[in-house]
C-alpha cells in the first residue's frame, strides 16, 4: 500500500531568524515583513506570545507590550535557499520529495517500501527528524496513507508519528484543531463562529458547503481535507551539482582578484557544458575561496534566471568578489554549480516581443544584488494602513515580470513620496507670501484642501490636514499640517 510522509519544519522563517541570531532564543523575538515601526509581525516565538504579541500586529504596537522585543526580516530568497537545503537533506531518505508551494517548511515524501531498508517506519521517521536537527532545524514527521492525513498530524509537532491503518489516520487526523493548520484567518474565524474547530467538524459539512460562502478558498480547503485534491505526489527533480577544485602548489604565487577570476572563468566553461549535456542551466554558482593559513571564504551568486551564459556568471562573480576583503591571500578555490531544468520562456501573445528587454533588466538587477547584497533590490507592495506612509511596504524583488496593467475606474493621481517627511517654513513670509519649499520654487499661489487624516489613538494620536500647494514655479507639493507637532511638513509632490 502506498505510504505518504509529511515533514513539517514549523515556523521556518522564525527558525531561520534564530539560527542567524542565536542569542535571541530565550528572548521575545518576531519576524517582521519590514524593519521599521510600521512593519507587520509574521511569526512570533513562544516568549513573544506570552507577552500577548501575535502575528498581524504592527512592530511598534508589539514594542509597547515588550520594549525588549527582538525583530528581524527574513526575505524570500533566504526562505527559498533554506527550503533547498531541507530538500537536499531529505534526499538521503526518499528520492521523491514535493515541497509545498504555499507553506514554507512543509514537504511530502514517498515513504513506500522503506520497511525493508529500515527496522520500521518509526526508525525511518526518527532518522529524518535527526538529520534535519543536524543542520539546525526542529521538525516533525507523520507517515500515513493520504496527503492531508500525514500533513495534519505533522502540523501537531510531535516528533515522529506513524499510522498503522487508513482508519487510524482518519480518526486521529479528525481530532486535529483547525488552529494547527495553515488556514486563511477570516475563514478560520468564520468556521469558529459556526462551532467548527477541528478537522472532524469540517468533514461533517456537506459537499460544497463552504463554496457558497467562501468561494474558491472554501472549495480548496474542503477538497484537501476530503482527500479529493492533489492526490498524486509531484516530486521535484534532483539536480546533481557539478564541481571543480584547484589549489596552488606550495611556493606558487597566490592569486589576486584578477587572476582568480581568470582561472575561475577557464574552469567554468567545461562545467557549463556538462550541465548543458544534461539539459540543465546554472541556477546558483557557489565559490569557496581557499585562503593561505585562514578559513575558506564562501561566496554565492544567483542569476536572474537559470543560464548557461558564462559572461553573465563571471560578471556577477566579479561584482561579488570586488566587495570582499579576505584575511589572507587566495591559494585556490572550489567551484560548484547547481542546475535547474533549462526551458524556453513562453510568453503570452501580447508579450512575445516586448519593447523592453526583460532578460537584460533582470541581469542588471542580478548585478546589483551581487554587488550590494540580496536585499538591495526591492519593490513596493500595497497593504492596509491608516497613514499614507503605512499603505505600502518594501519587498525583495526576485525578478522583473512583464507588466500587465489593469485599468480600474478613474486614474489615480501619482504622487512622489519623500523617503522622510521634510519640515517646511512657517506658512507666511510677507510680503512675498509663503515660500514653503524655498525661494527656488517661489511662493505658494493657491492650495487645495484640507483632507483630514486623524486617528492612531491605539498607539499615538495623529491629526493631519493634507493640502496640495501650487507654487509660483508650477510645482504641486503634497503637504500637511500636524496639529500635535504644530508645524507644516512636505510628504511628497505630484508628478
Amino acid at each position: 500500500m502506498e505510504r505518504w510522509a509529511c515533514v513539517d519544519v514549523p515556523a521556518l522563517p522564525l527558525q531561520l531568524l534564530l539560527l542567524r541570531e542565536p542569542d535571541w532564543r530565550d528572548a521575545p523575538a518576531v519576524v517582521v515583513d519590514a524593519d521599521k515601526p510600521q512593519g507587520v509581525i509574521e511569526w512570533a516565538n513562544r516568549s513573544a506570545r506570552q507577552c500577548q504579541i501575535r502575528p498581524g500586529m504592527r512592530y511598534a504596537t508589539a514594542l509597547s507590550l515588550d520594549p525588549g522585543l527582538r525583530a528581524g526580516v527574513v526575505d524570500e530568497l533566504e526562505r527559498v535557499e533554506a527550503s533547498d537545503r531541507i530538500v537536499a537533506r531529505l534526499r538521503a531518505f526518499s528520492p521523491e520529495i514535493e515541497p509545498s508551494q504555499t507553506e514554507p517548511g512543509v514537504s511530502w515524501l514517498d515513504a513506500s517500501g522503506f520497511e525493508g531498508l529500515f527496522d520500521s517506519l518509526e526508525v525511518w521517521g526518527r532518522g529524518v527528524v535527526a538529520a534535519l536537527r543536524e543542520i539546525g532545524y526542529h521538525a516533525s514527521v507523520a507517515v500515513g496513507f493520504t496527503r492531508f492525513g500525514s500533513y495534519a498530524l505533522a502540523r501537531q509537532g510531535r516528533g515522529c508519528t506513524v499510522f498503522a491503518s487508513p482508519e487510524e489516520e482518519r480518526e486521529r487526523s479528525g481530532r486535529v484543531p483547525l488552529d494547527s493548520l495553515q488556514i486563511d484567518g477570516r475563514l478560520r474565524t468564520a468556521l469558529d463562529r459556526l462551532g467548527i474547530r477541528d478537522v472532524a467538524g469540517l468533514r461533517r459539512l456537506p459537499d460544497g458547503g463552504l463554496v457558497e460562502r467562501f468561494g474558491e478558498r472554501g472549495r480548496e480547503l474542503q477538497e484537501f481535507v476530503a482527500g479529493r485534491a492533489n492526490d498524486l505526489l509531484v516530486p521535484v527533480p534532483e539536480f546533481e551539482p557539478v564541481e571543480d577544485r584547484l589549489e596552488l602548489d606550495p611556493g606558487e604565487t597566490p592569486f589576486d582578484e584578477t587572476s582568480l577570476l581568470f582561472v575561475v572563468k577557464s574552469r567554468l566553461g567545461p562545467l557549463c557544458r556538462e550541465l548543458a549535456q544534461r539539459g540543465e542551466a546554472v541556477r546558483v554558482l557557489h565559490l569557496r575561496v581557499l585562503l593561505d593559513d585562514a578559513d575558506p571564504a564562501d561566496e554565492s551568486v544567483r542569476p536572474a534566471e537559470p543560464t548557461l551564459d558564462e559572461v553573465q556568471l563571471v560578471d556577477l562573480l566579479r561584482l561579488r568578489i570586488e566587495r570582499c576583503t579576505w584575511s589572507a591571500p587566495p591559494i585556490g578555490f572550489e567551484l560548484r554549480l547547481e542546475g535547474a531544468r533549462a526551458k524556453r520562456e513562453q510568453l503570452e501573445l501580447f508579450a512575445e516581443r516586448p519593447r523592453r528587454d526583460l532578460a537584460a533588466a533582470n541581469r542588471a538587477l542580478a548585478r546589483l544584488r551581487a554587488e550590494f547584497g540580496e536585499s538591495s533590490v526591492v519593490c513596493a507592495r500595497l497593504r492596509d494602513g491608516h497613514l499614507p506612509e503605512a499603505c505600502f511596504a518594501w519587498h525583495a524583488l526576485a525578478r522583473l515580470e512583464v507588466a500587465r496593467p489593469v485599468v480600474r475606474g478613474r486614474p489615480v493621481l501619482v504622487r512622489r513620496l519623500l523617503a522622510k517627511t521634510r519640515r517646511l517654513a512657517r506658512d507666511r513670509h510677507e510680503p512675498d507670501g509663503w515660500c514653503a519649499a524655498g525661494l527656488q520654487c517661489g511662493p505658494v499661489r493657491r492650495t487645495f484642501g484640507p483632507y483630514v487624516v486623524s486617528g492612531g489613538w491605539w498607539r499615538r494620536e495623529v491629526s493631519r490636514a493634507y493640502h496640495f500647494a501650487e507654487t509660483a514655479r508650477g510645482d504641486v507639493l503634497w503637504v500637511y499640517y500636524d496639529r500635535y507637532r504644530r508645524g507644516w511638513y512636505q510628504s511628497g509632490a505630484v508628478d
